[in-house]
């Protein structure tokens, strides 16, 4: 959650999913926004009114795991509406743009 937005980051294993969140998290508090994980790894996800909820699940809830290192405890937020979706893909399937060239 970055204030009161919901953000969820998709992607394959090792592709940097905590590393992006964590760092949101720590750039966003510097600013003095409200900002932490609803779950890390994985959601409980449902669909109600047109939104996307996620939820920690409680096996989960208040850890997240950064590649070499033990599961943190961190604080988190129980559950949130979702509001932007960041998928990471790994750079070979990435949308190139061309330039126009004149």
């Amino acid at each position: 959650l970055i204030g009161d937005r919901g953000v969820l980051i998709t992607g394959p294993s090792g592709a940097g999913k905590t590393t992006l969140a964590l760092t949101l998290i720590d750039h966003c508090r510097a600013r003095g926004l409200f900002s932490c994980l609803i779950s890390d790894d994985r959601l409980l996800a449902t669909a109600h009114g047109g939104r996307l909820i996620c939820r920690a699940p409680a096996t989960i809830a208040g850890l997240a795991e950064v590649p070499g290192f033990i599961p943190c405890p961190l604080p988190f937020e129980p559950g949130g509406v979702i509001d932007l979706h960041i998928r990471l893909v790994p750079k070979e399937e990435m949308a190139r743009f061309q330039e126009d060239i004149s």
